[in-house]
């Protein structure tokens, strides 16, 4: 071969090499301008800040980042294709969706994400203790739970399972403890508060279970509520309290016939029986045909005979 042709096959090569070259650069800065904007929300619309991005391209190539406190992500340098796309946060579902990425775009997207069920999140443990506690087997209950929070220390529902075990076993220094710990976890929790108030109530602590309660009442300030609070007052002989809030919830809602049944009994305990018969006549007329009709027709009458008793003359 000449020196002329060397020549020129060496310069063919070289605008060989410089087209590849171009060609190659041109798919890399195609693939870094193809970008993946927009926010992970929740089943709320709200954002859900770090929430773990990973796309998998058919090759296997992986690219992972999270959402800022807004929920929102951006990432660039996406190769062109197709890509399996994950996304994870703890306490919600996993999502997985197919996405197509095209070549120099910007793909905008907001994902929403479903809060796993508290069975998804504590597993097979957690489900075996509910079950061991609703078998009565509490003990067996107990050390489920205590095995779960050590392995999951964020997962709160474990505690408050864990404090009402406690309590069932009238075990209140350790209910004390899980169910406050669990109020971390769940402040704005109704059950909670009647757990602990129990707790205050049974180990002789009554301004501190009146302060569940109107944490309770100003969580929840229904008909219901103001008449399991009484509950608990009688259930623990506490008349005067009970009638106040058995009051309150027929204020609330006249036609909530089981609390004029217990205010009806609050107040015989408190000796107050002519507003007893007119209570428990209120609850006939709401449940004529309740099963405790003819005992408390017998209540009654038993009261009015008392009343029309003229008291003995001594002079």
């Amino acid at each position: 071969m000449s020196q002329s042709r060397q020549k020129g096959f060496f310069i063919a090569f070289l605008l060989f090499l410089t087209v590849v070259f171009l060609l190659s650069e041109g798919t890399l800065l195609q693939g870094a301008d193809t970008r993946f904007r927009g926010k992970v929300i929740n089943h709320e619309g709200k954002p859900v800040e770090g929430a773990k991005i990973t796309l998998i391209s058919e090759t296997g190539r992986r690219i992972t980042f999270k959402t800022n406190e807004k929920g929102e992500f951006f990432q660039r340098g996406i190769n062109p294709g197709s890509h399996k796309v994950v996304v994870e946060k703890k306490g919600y579902r996993k999502r997985e969706f197919s996405f197509v990425f095209r070549a120099g775009v910007q793909h905008d997207m907001d994902i929403p994400i479903s809060p796993a069920s508290v069975e998804e999140q504590g597993g097979e443990r957690y489900k075996k203790g509910i079950e061991l506690y609703q078998n009565n087997e509490i003990d067996e209950a107990i050390e489920v739970f205590l095995k779960l929070i050590e392995e999951k220390p964020d997962f709160g529902p474990g505690y408050f399972n864990l404090g009402t075990c406690y309590l069932a076993k009238e075990d209140y220094p350790q209910a004390e403890k899980y169910l406050t710990k669990s109020l971390e976890f769940f402040p704005d929790n109704p059950q909670l508060f009647i757990n602990l108030s129990s707790v205050y109530i049974d180990t002789g602590r009554p301004e501190k279970a009146e302060e569940m309660f109107q944490r309770l009442v100003q969580l929840s300030p229904t008909a219901e509520t103001y008449f399991n609070i009484g509950v608990q007052y009688y259930n623990n002989q506490q008349p005067e309290k009970a009638v106040e809030y058995f009051r309150k919830t027929v204020e609330l809602n006249p036609e909530f016939a089981m609390a004029y049944y217990d205010l009806g009994l609050a107040l015989v305990s408190l000796d107050k029986l002519q507003e007893a018969v007119e209570v428990f006549e209120k609850y006939l007329e709401l449940e004529p045909d309740t099963p405790e009709a003819l005992e408390i027709k017998q209540l009654i009458e038993a009261i009015k005979k008392s009343e029309d008793k003229e008291p003995p003359n001594y002079y």
